[in-house]
């Protein structure tokens, strides 16, 4: 990319100073401490930090699903104000509706925003055939292998068009081998749809994978320690010796925070 600032994609997401607490029956809970992240056309944000340091909280808090207590989340330069379309949600599980076939699902959204029957059909078949599932559009959601499911899912997202696609662990209950695949996938389709995404994972080798950015987070309260680029060309392997070496120094920056998520989660045991 060329330099200058007209040049510069324009930030689709923006974070400032974001703050988040929990109350618990063991006091108040300080989970984000002044989050600032920019997101902008076309990247790929990996979200990456040990359990409990506010990951998905603020993946929360991006989709409009939680409120920070402080601070401002932009979509588009405007306040998010809850949920909305202009961002595509990848949960863990999928979260798929059992009762709805995949095309029911990847529909749903478009029937819920009113758009003509035969537009919902042909935007569904394109998000379809981007995800590799345009021949079990008519199949239930049981009968999917969990990968499938996961692509239905990404399907479902995408379909809306949205300006970000924001993604939580999507790919941690999968399988090793599944696991890969859906990394390569997911490197076809970010870059078939050229949509901004923002990836949380607690693994590193998927954060080095996947991210042209990884933002490191320290453990509770959650800030933002680091973002360290990642340039490299696509598709990329994972045994990349480039990817190893930013591997290795993560682990490293992360070993300490990792140590205090461990603790925290025995306490006295």
């Amino acid at each position: 990319m060329k330099s200058g600032s007209a040049l510069t994609p324009k930030v689709i997401l923006e974070l400032r100073q974001v703050c988040k607490d929990f109350h618990t029956r063991q006091g108040r809970l300080h989970v984000l401490d002044k989050v600032s992240l920019r997101v902008r056309r076309g990247d790929f944000l990996c979200l990456l930090g040990p359990a409990g340091c506010g990951k998905s909280t603020l993946f929360h808090i991006c989709a409009g699903l939680e409120e920070p207590d402080s601070g401002q989340v932009l979509i588009d330069s405007q306040p998010v104000a809850g949920p909305g379309p202009d961002r595509g949600v990848v949960f863990q599980d999928g979260a798929l509706f059992p009762w709805l076939t995949v095309r029911g699902n990847v529909e749903f959204g478009l029937t819920m925003q009113n758009v003509p029957a035969g537009e919902r059909r042909e935007r569904c078949d394109e998000a379809l055939e981007l995800v590799r599932l345009r021949k079990f559009a008519d199949v239930n959601i049981h009968q999917l292998s969990a990968g499938m499911r996961q692509r239905a899912a990404i399907a479902r997202a995408v379909v809306l068009q949205p300006k970000v696609l924001l993604m939580d662990e999507p790919f941690a209950a999968l399988d090793a081998q599944t696991r890969n695949i859906m990394q390569e996938e997911l490197q076809r389709i970010w870059a078939q749809t050229g949509t901004a995404v923002v990836f949380v994972t607690s693994n590193v080798s998927e954060a080095v994978r996947l991210g042209d950015r990884v933002a490191v987070m320290s453990f509770r309260p959650g800030r933002i320690k680091r973002e360290v680029p990642v340039h490299r060309s696509r598709p990329r392997l994972a045994d990349d010796p480039h990817l190893m070496e930013i591997r290795t120094f993560l682990v490293r920056d992360l070993k300490e925070d990792a140590h205090l998520a461990v603790e925290e989660e025995l306490g006295d045991a």
